[in-house]
């Protein structure tokens, strides 16, 4: 997933002045629009962001929310990761063994992480001073000046 910022003051050559990317990442944005937000009153982008458990080279850890980022003077900076998830996913291992090709023993151990899929985030809306976020789970309420999560509002049994 990547985000670029564009001078487009002359419209017949946009030159990328700054990008940010994430490795291993999915946003909704790449198939529907409607999943960006950019609120220019406080050059804020919201871009609902998956990071699946596969491991890809400089991937973050696996990562289901929202990530905002600040757009301002030429450039994109990174300025939180919202969550729906509460506590850490949890780990699942796993060992076997595997006979090479001179009969030698071969132990191979495997660990990953089972992210929980309905605090995947879909939108984001902001109403006055408050970000909202949207995912199966429920409704997140974060100060739209500090991104720091309020009020969780469930969703049935979630």
């Amino acid at each position: 997933t990547q985000v670029s910022l564009f001078d487009i003051s002359d419209l017949a050559n946009p030159t990328r002045i700054d990008q940010w990317s994430l490795p291993g990442a999915w946003a909704e944005a790449e198939v529907n629009a409607r999943a960006f937000l950019y609120w220019a009153p406080e050059d804020l982008v919201v871009l609902p962001i998956n990071v699946q458990p596969w491991g890809q080279e400089g991937q973050r850890d696996p990562f289901f929310g929202a990530i905002a980022l600040g757009v301002a003077d030429g450039s994109i900076v990174e300025r939180a990761e919202i969550t729906h998830a509460s506590g850490v996913p949890e780990k699942f291992c796993e060992t076997w063994l595997e006979e090479s090709e001179d009969g030698d023993a071969i132990t191979h151990d495997e660990c990953w992480v089972q992210p929980d899929y309905q605090t995947v985030i879909s939108r984001s809306v902001v109403v006055g001073d408050t970000l909202f976020t949207l995912s199966e789970k429920g409704l997140l309420a974060s100060d739209l000046d500090t991104l720091r999560p309020g009020i969780f509002v469930p969703f049935g049994n979630s």
